[in-house]
């Protein structure tokens, strides 16, 4: 599933450590307009590939209740009067003047939503009413009412099907012709209202002031953006037809996802950790799929911080001594671009960032040293001290020797520290020497 640098902007691929601040970005725009909560009640273009939020209708101060944008700029708006009558309205706004005019007054109650079917013609919903408004003549046609919930979030077209999500939690099938009709479709998961550009669903992620791309098969948000003006949250949308254009819509390559759960992998220092990678990415005859290895910085939340450490062009990653530190959390996405010499061209925008991030961690091999004698005289019994280093629970495994009679014994020691006894074999009186055969601890082996 394609996140694009909306999700983590890569600009460089270096295995020196560089930390990159967003929202930097280099790539064409690729955007949604969105408004930004009832107040300021604000229409903002969001770039999805940079997050850049650039008001579009400075001087419209009207309560929106939904609006579309046309390629000329012009701006409809559905508006609804909260004092009596409790008409619903539609606007005309263009931004290059600043004009705001009144186009046509409904006696109707209710949220209103809108949605262009052609250059001259709005679908326009009240209260589960659904009109076709004509711009040239200036005309709203009731074309039918659906009863069973109280409103509309948002009409979005998807598969080049038109559909309505309705504030009962569903999705239904838009039908025009020959009757109007509403028909409750399974296709798209149960989420909130969608918006959709070049065939693919964005929408405002319930409980977060985020926005994202839903995941039709799995019914998941992929998070693109998180809202800076004014911290106010997404509230209504449509396609930005002045910028609907860029590596959304035109690019074809695809990283591939991770096959998950579980999404932390571990390791000994000593031995590499697969990638399980499920092998479908889309690679065209310039592209190169690698493993980027990295750590982030939120203290500077929203703005974060990557740091790249290594890219891998295999999906195994190992630890190396010197640049990674055993114990630590690192993170890892699978992202396809342009090949270069030895790496990928992350400035090539068409470059995709897997939505799934890893998280990896290598532990130290465990030891242990003995104190107390280990090579024991006179036939008696001697308590020694275990201590060990790395994470118990410790299966220790060692070997008593007197004389040509030797012994294997394992034991499990629940804390960093711990006490066995050594005794010698009846009748032996000289020495017994002990020694470590094997360790184990939560993560390794002792030497692996």
């Amino acid at each position: 599933m394609k996140t694009h640098p909306a999700k983590i902007r890569l600009l460089s691929l270096l295995v020196a450590a560089i930390f990159l601040a967003l929202p930097a970005a280099t790539l064409s725009a690729q955007s949604v307009l969105v408004m930004l909560g009832i107040n300021p009640n604000t229409i903002v273009s969001l770039n999805l590939l940079t997050c850049e939020e650039t008001p579009v209708a400075p001087g419209l101060n009207i309560r929106i209740d939904d609006f579309w944008m046309y390629p000329d700029g012009i701006i409809y708006v559905s508006s609804w009067d909260w004092m009596p009558p409790f008409n619903n309205m539609l606007y005309r706004y263009d931004p290059a003047t600043d004009d705001t005019t009144l186009l046509y007054v409904l006696p109707v109650q209710g949220v209103g939503t809108l949605y262009a079917l052609s250059d001259s013609t709005l679908l326009w919903e009240v209260s589960s009413n659904f009109y076709i408004y004509n711009i040239n003549q200036n005309t709203a046609t009731l074309i039918g009412s659906q009863s069973g919930f109280n409103g509309i979030w948002e009409i979005f077209q998807y598969n080049g099907i038109l559909y309505v999500r309705g504030t009962n939690g569903s999705n239904y099938k838009i039908n025009l012709t020959p009757t109007f009709s509403l028909q409750l479709s399974t296709v798209i998961p149960a989420n909130i209202g969608l918006v959709d550009v070049c065939n693919k669903l964005f929408g405002s992620i319930p409980g977060n002031e985020a926005f994202g791309e839903l995941d039709v098969t799995t019914g998941t948000y992929n998070a693109l953006c998180y809202s800076a003006f004014n911290n106010s949250g997404f509230w209504a949308w449509a396609p930005d037809p002045m910028n609907a254009s860029g590596p959304l819509c035109d690019c074809s390559t695809e990283s591939g996802t991770f096959a998950l759960p579980p999404y932390l992998l571990s390791s000994c220092s000593l031995d590499p950790i697969p990638i399980p990678h499920n092998g479908d990415e889309n690679l065209d005859g310039d592209d190169r799929l690698v493993f980027v290895l990295f750590t982030y910085d939120y203290t500077v939340y929203p703005d974060v911080k990557y740091n790249i450490i290594h890219t891998y062009t295999s999906p195994v990653a190992n630890f190396i001594p010197g640049e990674l530190q055993t114990g630590t959390f690192y993170y890892m996405m699978a992202v396809a671009a342009n090949m270069l010499a030895d790496t990928i061209d992350l400035d090539d925008p068409c470059a995709d960032f897997s939505q799934d991030i890893l998280a990896l961690i290598w532990a130290e091999s465990p030891t242990v040293t003995f104190s107390g004698n280990t090579a024991i005289c006179g036939g008696g019994c001697q308590t020694i001290t275990a201590t060990f280093t790395g994470n118990a629970p410790f299966t220790l495994t060692y070997k008593v020797t007197a004389g040509s009679n030797t012994q294997t014994f394992t034991q499990i020691f629940n804390n960093t520290t711990g006490t066995f006894q050594v005794c010698p074999p009846a009748g032996y009186s000289g020495p017994l020497l002990v020694a470590v055969t094997n360790l184990i601890d939560q993560n390794c082996t002792c030497g692996n």
